[in-house]
C-alpha cells in the first residue's frame, strides 16, 4: 500500500472470518436479492428513494441501548425507524446479531469523514452519493462508517468510491483498485479477496454465455467466462465509468456478493414507535442459536428498552403531529 494509497482509501476493512456456512451463505444470497433486486448501479443523489433530509445534521442519530447493554443503534429519524445490532464489532459472527454494515445500510464498508482539511479526498464520496453527512456526536462503533437513508443507496456507492480510489492513484487496474478498496494492508488476504471477486466474475459470466452462446461445452464455457473474468481485472478501473455495461453490473454484484457472504448479511432488530416490526424474521434466522434468541427475546420484552427508543424517535411528538 502507497502513502497514497493510505490517504485514499479505506483504512481497514471488515475482518475475513474464517469460512462461511451453507447457512449463512444462504442468508447472504437472500440479503444480496433483496438488496439489488431490481436497481442498477449508480444513481445519483437525487434517484429513486433517496430523499434528501431538511436538516442533515440530525437525519441520524446512533446510540447505546442502556436498557439492553451490548445493543447499539442507529435511529432514522426522518423515517421514524431504528436499526439495532449486538456487539456489532464482536470479531466473530458467533457473538454478534445484525452488524455494521446492516445496522448503517452500508453493505460495502464504506468510510465516510467529516469535512475537513485532514478528510481524505475519498472518505468524503460517500455524502455525494446519498449518505447522511455524518454527525459529530456518533458514537465509536459507527464513527468511520458512512450512514445511507436505504441499502440500496448504500451498495450504489461502492462503484463511486473504487472510480475514486482510481482517479487518485493513477488509474490502475480493477484487480489493484479492488486491493486499495478492500482496505486491509496484508498481501495474501488482498489476493484472497480479489480471488473471491473472481469466482464471482466467473459465474456471473458463465451464466451470460449460457444465454449468449448455447453451443459450448461447459469447460468451454468456464474457460471463456475466467478469460473474461481476468480480462475484466486488468482493465483500467476509470475505463468503466464513463457507460453502465455488463462488465460494471457484474463487478459491483460481485463485490456486495463477497461483502455479504464475509458477514455483511447479518440480520438485526428494527423498531418503529409501534415496536419491533421484524421481530419473526430474526427469530427465524437465529433459530439454532439458543443464546441469541434469547437475547432479542429479553429485547423484544424490555418495556425500559421500547421506552428509550421511542425517546429517540420522538414517538410522542410524531403522534401530536400526525395523529398515529
Amino acid at each position: 500500500m502507497t502513502g497514497q494509497e493510505v490517504l485514499m482509501g479505506r483504512r481497514y476493512a471488515v475482518p475475513v472470518f474464517g469460512e462461511v456456512s451453507n447457512r449463512e451463505q444462504r442468508e447472504a444470497d437472500l440479503f444480496l436479492d433483496e438488496l439489488i433486486g431490481a436497481r442498477r448501479i449508480r444513481p445519483d443523489r437525487q434517484g429513486e428513494g433517496f430523499v434528501p433530509p431538511e436538516d442533515e445534521t440530525v437525519a441520524y442519530r446512533t446510540g447505546e441501548l442502556r436498557a439492553r447493554p451490548g445493543w447499539t443503534y442507529v435511529a432514522y429519524l426522518q423515517h421514524g425507524l431504528v436499526r439495532l445490532g449486538f456487539h456489532v464489532l464482536r470479531p466473530t459472527p458467533a457473538g454478534r446479531i445484525g452488524n455494521v454494515g446492516w445496522v448503517t445500510n452500508n453493505p460495502g464498508s464504506i468510510d465516510l469523514e467529516r469535512p475537513g482539511p485532514n478528510a481524505r479526498v475519498c472518505a468524503r464520496v460517500a455524502v455525494e452519493h446519498g449518505a447522511f453527512e455524518k454527525n459529530a456526536d456518533d458514537i465509536s462503533t459507527y464513527r468511520r462508517f458512512a450512514v445511507f437513508p436505504s441499502a440500496k443507496l448504500g451498495a450504489a456507492a461502492i462503484l463511486p468510491e473504487m472510480f475514486c480510489l482510481a482517479r487518485h492513484n493513477g488509474n490502475p487496474p480493477v484487480g489493484s483498485v479492488l486491493g486499495m478498496y478492500y482496505g486491509i494492508r496484508d498481501a495474501e488476504r488482498r489476493a484472497a479477496y480479489v480471488t473471491d471477486i473472481r469466482v464471482r466474475l466467473v459465474r456471473s459470466y458463465a451464466r451470460r454465455l449460457r444465454l449468449t452462446d448455447r453451443g459450448l461445452s461447459d469447460s468451454e464455457r468456464t474457460r471463456r467466462a475466467t478469460d473474461l473474468a481476468n480480462g475484466l481485472l486488468a482493465r483500467r478501473m476509470l475505463e468503466l465509468e464513463r457507460f453502465v455495461t455488463y462488465d460494471s453490473q457484474y463487478l459491483e454484484a460481485a463485490v456486495l456478493d463477497v461483502e455479504s457472504a464475509r458477514d455483511m448479511a447479518r440480520v438485526g432488530l428494527r423498531f418503529s414507535c409501534s415496536g419491533f416490526r421484524n421481530a419473526a424474521k430474526v427469530r427465524s434466522i437465529y433459530a439454532r442459536e439458543a443464546a441469541k434468541l434469547r437475547e432479542i427475546q429479553a429485547l423484544v420484552d424490555s418495556a425500559a428498552a421500547a421506552t428509550e427508543l421511542r425517546t429517540v424517535l420522538e414517538c410522542l411528538r410524531r403522534i401530536r403531529e400526525t395523529g398515529h
